[in-house]
């Protein structure tokens, strides 16, 4: 079995997984620390899909994360906890999706959220 896992690289892997808890619901699934307690990696699990939080600068590029919800609410939440220190297009329905919009989070992460 092979397993896909996006690593997003962050100045601060903390915050940016506290983030992604508040957007997405996400678990942790692995953290490596320092003895000091800082973070050198960290896997997290948001609805079944493994994603890795790595330290440096965030390099999006043409990159964007894709996710489909299946409940207007937590796209809703996912979408406020992102824009906030972030950019963000208006949600709004389009032909694939009855309500979608791109968002730019605080550590530089593209996210497209739709239903």
């Amino acid at each position: 079995m092979v397993k896909f896992v996006v690593f997003i690289n962050v100045n601060d892997i903390a915050n940016a997984f506290e983030l992604y808890q508040k957007a997405f619901n996400a678990t942790q699934v692995f953290a490596d620390k320092d003895p000091q307690g800082n973070i050198g990696h960290l896997e997290m699990n948001i609805q079944g899909n493994y994603i890795a939080l790595t330290p440096g600068n965030t390099v999006a590029g043409n990159v964007c994360l894709n996710f489909v919800f299946d409940n207007e609410n937590e796209l809703r939440i996912a979408y406020e906890a992102l824009k906030d220190g972030g950019q963000a297009d208006p949600l709004k329905s389009c032909p694939w999706s009855a309500l979608a919009a791109s968002v730019t989070d605080q550590y530089g992460v593209k996210w497209y959220l739709m239903l």
